[in-house]
């Protein structure tokens, strides 16, 4: 090294300031003396010198020092040069790196240099596009590399309320939007004359925040204040405001005005090649279409999203696509595709919006529980509980709770009878795939006293009128699905059917299966007796086959009150029950546990629940106590 020229000295101790270099940065570093050296060359001879260079790549383009080499030579810079001159270096590499488009190097060099404002420069002119091509986890990135005390600059603060709402973190957002109020106030030369548009910017996070509140004419408020100020050159905060502004519009019961929004922006943002806009708008449009439950609506517009999203790279948007694919799939009861969508799904967690996430795991549990295997759905509910966990979304844990209780409601039911959902604040808007406050109800109708029947009802009264306030239609038919269990297990049978016809009529457009079969295995009983007078016929076949139950053709009306009754018969397929489930019938009715019934039939406990939750199945009921009851009835056990 001592035998080298000055030059090549002074360059050999600079890089040891960067962890990999090339020909172009050896230039960049010297600054002045750059004319001095060619910087390809200075390498080549670094190489034949054998001076300790490691190549990053096979063109011979990227080296870096061996670490304890690099060591050395820091070690020498420092005594060599001052701290101002170290600094210097450090921005001209910081400079080169900026140009050269590697920003995290640029950031960390612009620190060292001692320049944490030049740093946050360089984050802020690059957060729109990295936000427009939903490379939020990018933006993340650069943020957590800035000391605190530049992370509260405006445009930065406002850029963390967006972080925070792909977490649905509302607290979090309301946080820094404060912060960035404050920085405008005093400090608004950060800002560079754009105070309107962040202003702007600021208005349509407060909308999401009434977004989660469900104050839906605030949200068309505050977005229509919001709009004119945001222009092509804030592209992402502008898609943001059309969304909350389409879904606001319907949460407000303006559902006409919502689609006419919706697809006239649709048709303006093709027209200007505004990808980011159209997968946004594409999202409020399922969203909306969701809510009525037209699911051939939601499939066509999933399907214009996904191709956008896969033109683009836009995995947040792709991630949407798959959760309401998913969805759609499950819906109609085709499970299998269902679960390759929810796979697709999760495969992207760790760039999808909180909320696909979440609803695509429920779909994933759900989707496996309904294909008989409940080992994967508990695995998918414990990927999600890590997904919450890293997250910080704390307030939807109460949703892996639901789902856990539904595993165990099909799996061994009368194990958690005692089962309450988790009082605390709910982070959910709009309503959510899966409403703990149903899986509540559905473990009161397993147990089935009068006084948890009463108790049902009452939630259940509660969640209707919850799901008339969002316009839901999915939630309205499953409310009234529940209604109708209940009202039949307290003994209105007339009720109990009007209450499910009601909700037949609400969801026969849709060809939807799942949202009746999801109520469990006592539905197929009131809906076989339903099929002979609903006035949507075809559905409820559709609804009968899917449980697996007979076609009602041969179902006789009612008896009047003359009739003489006549001898009891099996309903749906209690008449396919196999010796071995009458045996397990048999010990069931002596009050066995699970347990003792495998070892007096000698078999493994795994197989006895199996056998129990096919007899629930067959026999349209969700306990023992029913089964028992039922099968005395029909003579099968004495």
């Amino acid at each position: 090294m001592e035998g080298l020229p000055e030059t090549q000295r002074v360059c050999l101790l600079q890089l040891s300031l960067v962890d990999r270099f090339n020909g172009s940065l050896v230039g960049a570093l010297l600054g002045e003396d750059s004319g001095a050296i060619s910087g390809d060359d200075f390498l080549r001879d670094l190489r034949r010198c054998n001076l300790f260079l490691v190549p990053l790549d096979d063109e011979g383009i990227w080296f870096r020092y061996h670490h304890l080499f690099r060591r050395l030579l820091r070690d020498r810079l420092s005594r060599q040069c001052s701290g101002d001159q170290i600094q210097a270096m450090q921005a001209r590499a910081s400079a080169w790196f900026a140009g050269q488009g590697l920003i995290d190097e640029a950031i960390d060099h612009a620190l060292q240099a001692g320049n944490a404002a030049g740093a946050a420069s360089l984050v802020e002119d690059r957060l729109y596009p990295v936000l427009d091509h939903e490379d939020w986890r990018q933006a993340e990135l650069w943020l957590g590399l800035l000391p605190a005390e530049v992370r509260r600059r405006p445009r930065l603060a406002a850029a963390q309320a967006w972080l925070n709402w792909m977490r649905y973190r509302f607290a979090a957002i309301a946080a820094m939007i404060e912060v960035a109020e404050q920085g405008l106030s005093s400090d608004p030369a950060t800002v560079e004359g754009n105070e309107l548009t962040l202003r702007a910017e600021i208005t349509v996070l407060r909308a999401a925040i009434a977004y989660s509140r469900n104050e839906a004419e605030e949200v068309v408020r505050l977005t229509e204040a919001a709009m004119p100020q945001l222009g092509p050159d804030t592209l992402y905060a502008k898609s943001q405001a059309d969304f909350f502004h389409l879904v606001g519009l319907h949460g407000a019961g303006q559902r006409a005005a919502a689609l006419e929004f919706g697809y006239r922006r649709l048709e303006e943002a093709y027209g200007q090649q505004a990808d980011s806009v159209i997968v946004r708008l594409l999202l409020g449009l399922a969203i909306l279409h969701s809510y009525r439950l037209e699911l051939a609506a939601v499939q066509a517009l999933a399907h214009s999203m996904q191709q956008v999203a896969q033109r683009r790279g836009f995995v947040l948007s792709l991630a949407w696509s798959w959760c309401f694919l998913g969805w759609v799939h499950y819906q109609r009861n085709n499970l299998e595709a269902a679960h390759d969508c929810f796979r697709n799904l999760a495969s992207l967690a760790q760039a999808a919006h909180g909320r696909p996430l979440v609803d695509g795991y429920t779909g994933l549990a759900l989707t496996t529980l309904a294909l008989g295997r409940p080992e994967e759905a508990q695995a998918a509910i414990a990927m999600l509980r890590e997904h919450l966990l890293e997250r910080g979304m704390l307030a939807f844990d109460t949703i892996a709770d639901s789902l856990q209780q539904r595993v165990v409601l099909r799996v061994e039911p009368a194990q958690v009878l005692d089962w309450v959902p988790t009082d605390r604040p709910s982070a959910v808007v709009l309503g959510s795939c899966e409403e703990p406050v149903l899986t509540r109800v559905r473990t009161l109708l397993a147990r089935s006293s009068q006084e948890d029947l009463k108790q049902a009802a009452d939630l259940l009264a509660a969640k209707g009128a919850n799901g008339s306030a969002l316009h839901s239609i999915p939630l309205q038919v499953e409310v009234g699905a529940l209604q109708a269990l209940v009202r039949e297990a307290q003994g209105d049978h007339e009720a109990a059917l009007a209450t499910l016809e009601k909700a037949v009529q609400l969801a026969a457009p849709s060809g939807a299966i799942r949202i009746f079969v999801d109520c469990g295995p006592a539905t197929s009983g009131l809906v076989t007796k339903l099929q002979p007078h609903s006035a949507a016929p075809g559905y409820v076949q559709h609804l009968v086959a899917a449980f697996g139950l007979p076609a009602a053709a041969a179902t006789p009306r009612a008896p009047g009150p003359d009739a003489t009754p006549g001898p009891a018969r099996r309903p749906g397929r209690v008449g396919l029950l196999t010796n071995r489930e009458i045996d397990v019938l048999i010990l069931l009715a002596e009050r066995l546990s699970d347990k003792e019934v495998a070892a007096r039939l000698v078999l493994s406990l795994a197989t006895i629940r199996k056998h129990t939750m096919n007899i629930y199945r067959k026999m349209g009921v969700n306990n023992r106590r029913a089964a028992v009851a039922q099968s005395r009835h029909l003579g099968l056990i004495p």
